[in-house]
């Protein structure tokens, strides 16, 4: 089941009316492996942890935590366990959407900038 905070994450993501072209670019960075400010899991240990490509960011290490203790208590699904690694999770994930989404209000005033100083001259 998804959580509370990654519905909302998906729908916020869904009603963004522009492609995220930052993330875009981050995302398939990651892919390739390059290393970003902020990772605390290698590619080895992501590889070692069967995660998808998707999971591959800057929370996979909170990711591999969640998933160890879900395995280690037999998947059942009590709120009780693993709560703590759930909310590291989504706590890690929020941190990172604002980061990604600060990062892209840059670039986008970045351009907005370039754009006026072209016309400008």
């Amino acid at each position: 089941t998804q959580s509370t905070w990654g519905v909302w994450l998906a729908r916020v993501e869904k009603m963004s009316s522009q492609p995220d072209e930052f993330d875009a670019k981050w995302r398939a960075s990651v892919a390739a492996g390059k290393s970003h400010h902020g990772f605390k899991t290698t590619a080895e240990e992501m590889d070692a942890a069967r995660l998808q490509l998707v999971d591959r960011d800057v929370c996979a290490h909170r990711l591999i935590e969640l998933n160890k203790c879900k395995k280690q208590h037999n998947y059942v699904p009590t709120e009780w366990n693993c709560s703590h690694e759930l909310h590291a999770y989504e706590a890690c994930l929020a941190v990172d959407y604002v980061r990604r989404m600060k990062a892209y209000r840059m670039e986008e005033e970045r351009r907005r900038q370039e754009q006026v100083q072209s016309q400008n001259k």
